[in-house]
């Protein structure tokens, strides 16, 4: 999906909140979005972070700004989507675990670099120190569940469903 005509007075109501509540640094004139565009900048504070999001997730992501949380120091939740962060090693990630998603009838489970919604967290709550590496956004990898209606597992089913996919993702590698 492309900024077009319907969608870019949503995207610039919702990056207006985002300058106003979340501490995100507002795009300079000559990068502001246009009709045509198909990525969207956030530029978290104290962040290296380079890549932009497509209008698609971009618009996912911020469809329940007002219900955003933070459920723990590590998952925060809005609407139909979960992020968790994991600590595991990032070379380890980025070369050897394959591209590996779990679906079911209720939802989209995936591991994602730079999580949206971590970082926009971290940046409304100034849980960031650029001078000790600890980045609003980049540096993370969280598992993302997406929900496909209305109807929910409970946290901890969730958890379980967490486990089970890590403990999927490490077997399959360690038999490589």
């Amino acid at each position: 999906m492309k900024v077009n005509s319907r969608n870019i007075k949503i995207i610039k109501n919702r990056l207006d909140c985002l300058y106003s509540e979340f501490i995100i640094e507002p795009l300079g004139k000559e990068d502001d979005v246009k009709i045509g565009d198909e990525d969207i900048f956030i530029i978290y504070p104290d962040d290296i972070i380079e890549e932009p999001i497509s209008v698609d997730d971009f618009l996912t992501y911020t469809n329940d700004l007002d219900n955003l949380v933070k459920i723990d120091d590590s998952t925060v939740r809005t609407g139909n989507i979960r992020q968790t962060i994991l600590a595991v090693d990032s070379y380890y990630y980025d070369y050897l675990v394959p591209d590996i998603s779990f679906q079911d009838n209720l939802l989209e489970m995936q591991i994602k670099e730079d999580p949206v919604l971590i970082g926009l967290i971290s940046s409304k709550e100034g849980i960031y120190n650029e001078d000790f590496g600890v980045y609003p956004c980049s540096q993370y990898l969280a598992i993302e569940l997406r929900y496909k209606s209305e109807e929910r597992y409970t946290f901890e089913e969730e958890d379980e469903l967490i486990t089970r996919f890590l403990y999927y993702i490490h077997r399959n590698t360690m038999s490589q």
